[in-house]
C-alpha cells in the first residue's frame, strides 16, 4: 500500500499526459507483478526532488536583506556573485556587501584574501539598493569580469543621492582607478536607484537609474561614466527595473506619479521604454494594470520587476487597487512592441502580496517570486508558455508554493536568477543561524526538476 500511496493523484497532477500515463502504468505493475515495478514508481515520483537553501551572509552583525532584482549574477567562470544590503536596526547606518560561490557551491575568499564577504561602499557612506552583473571589459591591462552597483545617500538626513558602479575581476578584486564611479554623465550626478546589466551584443554595461523626476540610462563601455540618455520624465519616479533579451533588445519599466495631483492622492502609474539591439530608445508606453494606488501608508514605494524571454517581456508591479488598500501584485506579458499579450495575472497567496520579480526559464516558462504575508515570506509560481499555471515538484500541485525559510515581515524583494542549469532565488528570511535572525538566503535547485518531465 505504501508504494501505491506514493503515486497518489494529488502528487501527479502535472499537465503533461506522459507523466500521468507512465505513473498509471507503473502503479498497476506495482500492484500486480513485482517490486521491480514499484521501483519504477518511486524513481518517477514527481515530488521527491526538493530544493536546497544556504545562508549567504557571513557576519550577521546587521539586519541583512535582498534589496531588489538583480541581486546576483552567474559569471562566465561558473562562480556566483551575490550582493545584499545591511542596515542597523534604527536604519541610521546602511552598507552594501558581496560574496562569491564557486561552481561546486563553496564560499570563495574575496580577492584571494581570507574574507568570504566584503563591504563595497565607501567607509561611512549610507549605501543601499545593491545589484550585480556579469561584465567583459578591458581597461589598461585590467579585465572586468563582473560589476556591482548601488546608491549612496550623501548624508542620512537628506534625500540627495548618487549612483556608484564598481568593476570586479574574476577573483572579486576591484578593477580600475580610483575604484567606484558614477555611471552617469555629470549633469545626472544625483541619479540613484541604479541597476545594471551586461549586453554581449552591444558590448556594454547598461546602467538604469532615476532621480525624483527622470528615468535615465547610460552605456558604460570603459571604466568610467558613459553617455547618458533620458528615457522618461514624471512628477515623481519611484523605482525602475529592466531586462535585456537574448537578441539584445531590452525593456525598462518604472513606477511613477505622472502629476502632482496624482502624487498627493497616492495614485501610481507604470511606464516602460523599449530599447533596440544597440540599447537605444525605440519607444515608450504606459503599462496598464489594475493597480491604481500606493498601498498602506505609502512608506514603501511601488515595486517593479522585468524579465526578458525569447519573444516577449514580463513586467511585475505592486500597489493597491483602492486607496489605502492591501498590497497587491500582478504580472503581465508584452510582446516586442509593448502590446499586452493577455490580461494581467494577479499574484496571490492570501490577501497581502508584494515585491514580485519575474524570470523566464530556458523552456519559455515564466517563474515569478514575491512576498506573501499569509505564507510569511517568499513564494513562487510557475506559468507555462501556454499561460497555464504549472504543476511543480516543490508545491506538488499547480499554483503558488513556498520558497524556503520564512519571515513574517515584508523585507526586501526576492531576486530570482538562472545560473547555468540552476534556478536560484535570493531572498530574506529568519534563520536561527544568524545572530540577528534576519538573513540573506539562497534557495536553489536544478531548473529542470522544478517542472517534472518523464525520464
Amino acid at each position: 500500500m505504501r508504494q501505491r500511496r506514493r503515486c497518489r493523484r494529488e502528487r501527479l497532477l502535472a499537465k503533461g499526459p506522459l507523466i500521468r500515463r507512465t505513473c498509471a502504468a507503473a502503479r498497476w505493475l506495482c500492484i500486480g507483478l513485482s517490486s521491480q515495478a514499484c521501483s519504477l514508481v518511486n524513481a518517477f515520483d514527481a515530488c521527491d526532488e526538493q530544493p536546497s537553501e544556504r545562508r549567504v551572509n557571513e557576519r550577521g552583525d546587521l539586519t541583512e536583506f535582498v534589496a531588489g532584482p538583480g541581486a546576483a549574477a552567474g559569471l562566465d567562470t561558473g562562480r556566483l556573485l551575490v550582493s545584499w544590503a545591511a542596515q542597523s536596526e534604527d536604519e541610521a547606518t546602511s552598507e552594501v556587501r558581496y560574496g562569491m560561490y564557486s561552481p561546486t557551491g563553496e564560499k570563495v575568499s574575496i580577492c584571494s584574501g581570507s574574507a568570504v564577504e566584503k563591504t563595497f561602499n565607501a567607509e561611512g557612506a549610507y549605501a543601499m539598493l545593491p545589484s550585480a552583473s556579469v561584465a567583459d571589459l578591458d581597461h589598461f591591462g585590467d579585465h572586468a569580469a563582473a560589476a556591482l552597483a548601488w546608491t549612496e545617500r550623501l548624508t542620512t538626513d537628506t534625500n540627495e543621492r548618487r549612483s556608484r558602479v564598481l568593476f570586479l575581476d574574476a577573483a572579486g578584486c576591484g578593477v580600475g582607478s580610483p575604484g567606484s564611479f558614477s555611471p552617469f554623465s555629470p549633469e545626472f550626478e544625483n541619479v540613484g536607484n541604479v541597476s545594471i546589466g551586461w549586453s554581449a551584443r552591444a558590448h556594454t554595461l547598461l546602467a538604469i537609474g532615476n532621480s525624483t523626476s527622470h528615468v535615465v540610462m547610460a552605456h558604460v563601455t570603459q571604466l568610467d561614466w558613459g553617455p547618458t540618455t533620458e528615457l522618461g520624465g514624471s512628477e515623481l519616479v519611484y523605482r525602475t527595473a529592466f531586462a535585456i533579451g537574448p537578441q539584445g533588445d531590452a525593456l525598462v519599466a518604472w513606477s511613477h506619479a505622472p502629476s502632482l495631483s496624482r502624487a498627493t492622492a497616492n495614485r501610481v502609474s507604470f511606464g516602460a521604454a523599449l530599447l533596440d539591439e544597440q540599447l537605444e530608445k525605440r519607444k515608450t508606453f504606459e503599462v496598464t494594470t489594475p493597480i491604481e494606488y500606493e498601498y498602506g501608508s505609502s512608506v514603501v514605494p511601488p515595486h517593479v520587476g522585468v524579465a526578458a524571454g525569447k519573444d516577449r517581456f514580463a513586467i511585475t508591479v505592486d500597489g493597491a487597487t483602492q486607496d489605502h488598500g492591501a498590497p497587491t501584485a500582478y504580472v503581465l506579458e508584452v510582446d516586442g512592441d509593448g502590446h499586452t499579450l493577455a490580461p494581467a495575472r494577479k499574484l496571490e497567496l492570501g490577501d497581502r502580496n508584494c515585491c514580485a520579480t519575474p524570470l523566464y526559464l530556458a523552456d519559455g516558462s515564466l517563474f515569478v517570486s514575491w512576498l506573501s504575508a499569509e505564507a510569511q515570506g517568499s513564494v513562487g509560481l510557475l506559468v507555462g508558455p501556454d499561460g497555464r499555471e504549472r504543476f511543480t515538484s516543490v508545491g506538488c500541485k499547480e499554483g503558488p508554493f513556498v520558497l524556503g525559510s520564512r519571515n513574517p515581515d515584508f523585507i526586501g524583494q526576492p531576486s530570482p536568477l538562472l545560473a547555468g542549469d540552476t534556478l536560484h532565488v535570493l531572498h530574506t528570511a529568519t534563520t536561527p543561524t544568524d545572530p540577528l535572525s534576519t538573513a540573506v538566503l539562497d534557495w536553489f535547485m536544478p531548473a529542470a526538476q522544478l517542472w517534472p518531465v518523464a525520464p
